[in-house]
């Protein structure tokens, strides 16, 4: 619960992988990150399924 806390985990989670490590992000707060940067997580999956990742 603490490490949860910490993170703001509090309903709907997103998983990253990347090769060796995973981030658990809020669902509310990698939406936010990503506005922020001007990130589509959507197109992105779109663009990796595309390559067969």
């Amino acid at each position: 619960p603490a490490l949860r806390e910490y993170a703001n985990l509090e309903k709907e989670i997103v998983l990253l992988g990347m090769i060796k490590v995973v981030e658990i992000w809020s669902k509310d707060r990698l939406d936010t990150e990503m506005k922020k940067t001007g990130g589509d997580i959507a197109q992105f999956s779109n663009y990796m399924a595309d390559l067969g990742i």
